[in-house]
């Protein structure tokens, strides 16, 4: 496809403008719009003639791909009950031995570019158990109490522990890099509230000894410098966004309470849910 401008005309000699000065001073008004309107402007072509054109199409790539991966505690079946049991409010209280041991771990393995809506998790511990309690007691220290079962899943008591838990969020701000511990402002319970939430000073070693070596990289050289409700990682003034969470049973802390003198075996279940806010 192609095309020109060209003029015609003639002189009449009588010293008035020309009808060729005239066009010409037109054609080169039309050369100046022509030149200024943009070359993306759509033309067709020239009817008849073959044709063909192309499309370009395109723009930056957002993952929407949820970066957090969990890791549920392995548990344990042959915990160690001692004989020396005593009597409190009707119940017959047993000390377990229980070890500190994992219960969830939780870390994003993708770095998000700015926070965003889902990415923020919501922890739930005992979702549809009845009569199970999680309050916070202290510090990053909650009190866990379950129903126990015994021999044909029969109900024969509670038993309860203390277990520790922590979140880390990892961002860039001004161009720095900023660890921030986070607590529970989207209505779970596995994070503590910001009046619960774990000394600082603490996170670090906690999650080097929970990630053993599995966590990202920079578990071992972080230091958190505030807290941040866990809703933010959906802000989207965040950039480069990274995360952990760890929660664990605090040694020698557990009690089986049994309504009756005796049972051969017992068990306890805690089921753990993530949502996303």
């Amino acid at each position: 496809m192609a095309g020109k401008i060209e003029c015609y005309g003639y002189c009449a000699m009588n010293g008035r403008e020309t009808i060729v000065e005239k066009n010409v001073k037109n054609s080169i008004l039309l050369f100046l719009i022509v030149c200024f309107f943009p070359f993306s402007v759509f033309a067709w072509n020239t009817p008849g003639q073959d044709f063909s054109g192309e499309l370009k199409l395109g723009g930056p790539v957002t993952s929407t791909r949820n970066p957090w991966v969990w890791k549920i505690g392995e548990g344990k079946s042959n915990l160690n009950v001692k004989h020396s049991p005593v009597s409190r409010s009707g119940d017959t209280v047993v000390p377990v031995s229980l070890p500190a041991m994992n219960l969830i771990l939780g870390k994003t393995v993708l770095t998000t570019p700015a926070g965003r809506e889902g990415l923020a998790p919501r922890i739930i511990f005992g979702k549809g158990i009845e009569d199970f309690s999680l309050v916070w007691a202290a510090p990053g220290v909650a009190d866990v109490t379950l129903p126990v079962a015994g021999e044909g899943g029969r109900r024969v008591g509670h038993f309860t522990f203390r277990m520790q838990a922590a979140g880390l969020m990892r961002h860039v701000s001004n161009g720095q890099v900023t660890y921030t511990s986070i607590y529970d402002d989207v209505g779970g319970n596995g994070l503590p509230d910001k009046s619960h939430i774990m000394n600082s000073g603490q996170i670090p070693r906690l999650f080097q000894s929970m990630f053993n070596g599995e966590g990202p990289e920079w578990l071992s050289s972080m230091s958190v410098s505030s807290d941040t409700g866990v809703s933010h990682f959906s802000d989207t003034s965040l950039r480069q966004i990274e995360g952990v969470y760890g929660a664990q049973t605090i040694a020698d802390t557990g009690e089986l309470h049994l309504q009756e003198d005796k049972t051969e075996c017992w068990n306890v279940s805690l089921p753990v849910s993530i949502e996303y806010q």
